[in-house]
């Protein structure tokens, strides 16, 4: 609501760095295809992001 009459509590930051290519290479993770069973249970889409299950149902902004 403070937003709304323009009162930040909160500023904006940039997203922070996270180490998922080290992570990845440290730990032997190799990419790989989403299965049916992902695509269903966690409305996984084929580029590995999440997405709404039930389209419609909610506003989602996929930019974030």
């Amino acid at each position: 609501m403070s937003q709304y009459f323009g009162i930040p509590i909160v500023e904006d930051e940039e997203r922070a760095w996270f180490p998922a290519d080290d992570l990845r290479d440290f730990h032997g993770i190799e990419p790989r295809a989403v299965s049916k069973a992902e695509t269903l249970l966690f409305c996984t889409r084929p580029d590995g992001s999440e997405g709404c299950c039930w389209p419609g149902c909610c506003e989602t902004d996929d930019e974030e």
